[in-house]
This record gives structure tokens, C-alpha cells and sequence, in this order.
């Protein structure tokens, strides 16, 4: 069975219910909640989303823990199999945080 993220005549099939913005002095702007639609029919909560370069990218949702000596890392809970699936999953999620967050727009491009 083919993926729909890997149809890239599919329209965007992720939906950003919410979006929380954050000031950290790093390139990550903010987290989204996000729905894959059908056939999927997944939420992803708490999916990081960064800005660089002026485009903006998204992550899937990771759970942070201590690493040695105290530093704050952060491990994955879900991953793609396929890292062009990332990219594409990244891309369209990004125009779906564009979607409810329009003031973005201006400083970034997906």
C-alpha cells in the first residue's frame, strides 16, 4: 500500500490544531499539535517546530531526559523509516503551523 506522504500530488493531509509559541533564543519557535488525516488518523502532540534560514521546519514529538553531567537531551518516541518521509511529513506539517499562524509567514517560507 503507498503512503499518501509519499504521493506528492497528495494534498496536505496534516492539519495544525494548535500552535504555542516559545522564546528560547534558539532556532525553535514554537510547538504544534498536529492531525494526519486519513488513512492514518494520528495526532502528534508537542511537535517542535523550528525556524531557520527563513523557512520553517517541524519534528516529530520527542520526550526530553538527563543526559551525563545534568544536560537536558532530548529522545525520539516515533520516527519515519524512510528520511524522505520525514522531509515530506515536515514540509506539509509546516504549511499546516502556517495555516493557523499567519504572522510567521512573514519571516519564514516552508
Amino acid at each position: 500500500m503507498s503512503s499518501e506522504l509519499e504521493n506528492p500530488a497528495t494534498p496536505n493531509i496534516v492539519t495544525c490544531t494548535a500552535f504555542r509559541a516559545v522564546q528560547v533564543g534558539s532556532t525553535l519557535i514554537g510547538y504544534a499539535d498536529l492531525h494526519l488525516a486519513s488513512p492514518y488518523r494520528l495526532k502528534f502532540f508537542g511537535c517542535p517546530v523550528f525556524r531557520s534560514d527563513d523557512r520553517l521546519s517541524v519534528g516529530l514529538p520527542t520526550k526530553p531526559h538527563r543526559a551525563e553531567a545534568g544536560k537536558q537531551k532530548y529522545a525520539p518516541v516515533v520516527a519515519f523509516d524512510d528520511h524522505r518521509l520525514l522531509e515530506r511529513f515536515s514540509s506539509a506539517a509546516a504549511e499546516a503551523v502556517l495555516d493557523i499562524a499567519p504572522d510567521l509567514k512573514g519571516t519564514a517560507h516552508g
